[in-house]
């Protein structure tokens, strides 16, 4: 493996590592600061935005509630599917960075599933930034969506800056 495609996947853990650990001392600020159903407002876009703890059994915006070893499964098998992609295919930082922000957000969630009470696999995450009536998330749940984001332009920067993706047959890439 060449020495920039190494650090190009260091970039990726790196990113997921960073991910994880904002995500658990979120988590723990908001176990000490939100008790007993407290809510905290932060006057962003008139209390569109504001803190309180909630414990989730299922997957976004509470769907699934009843499928939670299910939903562990799944997380699983796609965080570990994410890696091996980024490993043996993805060659654009952009792409790196946005791929190990949904890791990192995957496995913030994952560790949740891990160690709340419950059956192994079957702990609800921690949620707490609520957005008005719509659904509660937490920092995991925003790295999820902004490495999606970053993954989405990744893609399309590669798709039409001329790079062609591994494997590709120049004479395919006309039709």
């Amino acid at each position: 493996m060449k020495r920039a495609k190494k650090r190009r996947i260091w970039v990726f853990f790196l990113i997921a590592l960073i991910t994880v650990a904002l995500d658990y001392l979120s988590k723990l600020w908001a176990k000490s600061e939100l008790v007993d159903g407290s809510i905290i407002h932060t006057n962003v876009f008139n209390d569109f935005i504001t803190m309180k703890l909630v414990y989730n059994s299922g997957a976004s915006f509470s769907f699934l509630q009843n499928s939670t070893l299910l939903i562990t499964i799944v997380a699983c098998v796609m965080t570990l599917l994410l890696l091996i992609f980024d490993i043996a295919f993805v060659n654009r930082v952009m792409l790196h960075i946005g791929l190990g922000m949904i890791a990192g957000g995957s496995i913030g969630n994952l560790i949740d599933r891990f160690v709340t009470p419950g059956a192994i696999g079957e702990g609800k995450v921690l949620d707490f930034i609520q957005y008005s009536t719509f659904f509660t998330g937490n920092v995991a749940d925003i790295f999820i969506v902004l490495g999606a984001l970053l993954a989405m332009i990744g893609v399309f920067k590669s798709t039409y800056s001329g790079i062609k993706p591994k494997g590709a047959n120049p004479r395919h890439m006309a039709e």
